[in-house]
């Protein structure tokens, strides 16, 4: 039997969700939300789901939802895809259960704290396992 892994959120879901009010000026293009200083700098949204620039740019105004992987063995696992079955609470979620995921100081991307895990939803190893 395999698990249904919910779906990334919205890059505005997922602000609301971190407490995150990015100083970007937004633009919706088709189906795609671009942020930039001037202009589309970059996507941050792809078919209602955040992007992993969108994941990043949260980060910065972030005032809940962060764990910290406990040791590399696992922040590299959860680079390729792995849930985090052991992990850091630093700031609390919100009641949706988003969380930023670090190792150090390094964001890995995101994930969703169900039954004491953290799936993930989203890694920063997707852009070497998909070749961007």
């Amino acid at each position: 039997m395999s698990r249904v892994r919910p779906e990334a959120p919205s890059f505005r879901e997922l602000a609301r969700c971190l407490g995150a009010e990015p100083k970007v000026k937004l633009l919706r293009k088709g189906s795609s939300l671009c942020a930039g200083y001037s202009g589309c700098s970059f996507y941050v949204e792809r078919k209602n789901a955040v992007t992993p620039g969108g994941v990043k740019l949260l980060a910065r105004w972030a005032k809940r939802g962060v764990v910290k992987a406990p040791d590399e063995r696992r922040a590299m696992l959860f680079l390729y895809g792995k849930d985090l079955f052991e992990f850091e609470l630093v700031e609390p979620p919100c009641e949706r259960g988003y969380v930023l995921v670090y190792w150090d100081d390094v964001l890995l991307g995101l994930g969703m704290i169900k039954k004491g895990i953290v799936l993930n939803l989203l890694d920063f190893g997707e852009f070497l396992r998909r070749g961007y």
